[in-house]
């Protein structure tokens, strides 16, 4: 039976299975190729791609114009147009095929950057976690200075506390002399009280002075002062 009519009742394509005739191998004619072949009227290929060739080669001799290989004559053939087609597609496969490169390429340059970035941040993170490693050691330092200055207070404390201590004991041994330094207050009151009087009739000595030398003028006070001094000599 003829396979293109086969063909011309199926709807929708599907891949098939075919063994081929000359190998006895499986092979997969896809819906693609079996619709391009319906379109062009071509039969359902009884032979693998690898032993149409040789089938080429026994019966036209068909061999190709670059390679000089054969040409299956069940292989597929095409026109200019359908060649140009072909190529087109393939060329668009090809823009496909760039653009999801520079894509990758973009995404990958991108990566870069985000890795360059990372690894510059891990470097800044790693200076300052030296930095705070520094910082730490200065603060223990002065942790410790902090607490070898509160030993030494406290040792001041407990020193002023034995000083206090020994003043405590002073001030109780001096509660017994309070009465005689009473006294000694007492009398020292008196003694200023003499000598409040004895300021006064000094003062009153000066007035009577004054009032006799009233008359007498600055000159003669200091010669009669002269005078009474040479005689005294």
């Amino acid at each position: 039976m003829d396979s293109r009519q086969d063909n011309s009742s199926i709807d929708e394509f599907e891949d098939r299975t075919i063994t081929c005739r000359h190998c006895g191998k499986e092979f997969i004619f896809t819906s693609g190729e079996q619709e391009f072949y319906e379109l062009k009227g071509f039969n359902t290929p009884s032979r693998c791609p690898e032993c149409r060739p040789v089938k080429a080669a026994h019966h036209n001799g068909l061999v190709c114009s670059q390679c000089k290989n054969a040409i299956d004559k069940d292989a597929a053939m095409y026109c200019k147009a359908c060649l140009a087609s072909v190529h087109l597609e393939y060329e668009l496969q090809l823009k496909q095929g760039q653009k999801a490169a520079d894509e990758a390429l973009a995404k990958l340059q991108f990566i870069e950057s985000r890795k360059t970035n990372l690894e510059k941040s891990m470097a800044d993170t790693q200076s300052r976690l030296q930095i705070s490693d520094a910082a730490k050691a200065d603060l223990e330092k002065a942790l410790h200075q902090k607490e070898n200055l509160i030993t030494e207070l406290e040792k001041k404390v407990s020193n002023i506390s034995g000083e206090l201590a020994k003043v405590r004991q002073f001030h109780a041994e001096l509660g017994g002399i309070h009465p005689a330094l009473n006294g000694i207050q007492s009398k020292l009151d008196d003694v200023e009280r003499e000598q409040y009087k004895i300021n006064q009739r000094m003062l009153q000595m000066m007035e009577k002075i004054h009032d006799f030398h009233e008359s007498t003028s600055f000159m003669e006070i200091i010669k009669r002062s002269f005078r009474r001094s040479v005689g005294e000599a």
